[in-house]
């Protein structure tokens, strides 16, 4: 088992040094340097605006239950996040 342990580990890093390769190269786009620093052009910065909330409506289908009731325990701990926000 502990073998199994060591290979399911180097998995695990193999993915999270992969995914910081690829956190880094979405950083360094022209679009986020020019975000961060508020450079942006503003009509760029609407079709994000407009693209990022369609994609968190589709999001919010996924994850939220569809009826209040299907799962409470989803329910609750959805709502207890949108409280936090």
């Amino acid at each position: 088992m502990r073998h199994l342990d060591g290979d399911r580990n180097e998995l695990l890093y193999r993915c999270l040094e992969s995914a910081e390769r690829l956190q880094q190269a979405i950083l360094i786009t022209r679009f986020n340097q020019a975000l961060a620093a508020g450079t942006l052009d503003l009509d760029r910065f609407h079709f994000y605006l407009a693209q990022d909330a369609r994609y968190l409506a589709v999001l919010r289908r996924c994850w939220l239950p569809r009826r209040p009731g299907d799962n409470a325990d989803e329910a609750a701990f959805f709502a207890a996040a949108r409280r936090s926000l």
